[in-house]
């Protein structure tokens, strides 16, 4: 699994990169600390690939990468 940047996806995307980071938040109380969905870099929790797919059906919205 690729880590992604909510950052990144928020400018290509023209959307709230706060509001990215607090989907964010409930997808990691979703999964927790599944390696699949959620990977641990330096302390901080990183979103993979899959956040890409919940943060569409979230958004309501196609968002690329």
């Amino acid at each position: 699994m690729r880590i992604i940047s909510i950052r990144a996806i928020a400018r290509k995307n023209n959307v709230n990169h706060m509001r990215l980071w607090r989907i964010f938040k409930v997808y990691v109380a979703l999964y927790g600390n599944n390696p699949k969905y959620v990977v641990i870099v330096d302390g901080k929790k990183r979103p993979t690939e899959e956040f890409l797919k919940f943060a569409e059906k979230a958004l309501g919205i196609k968002l690329k990468l």
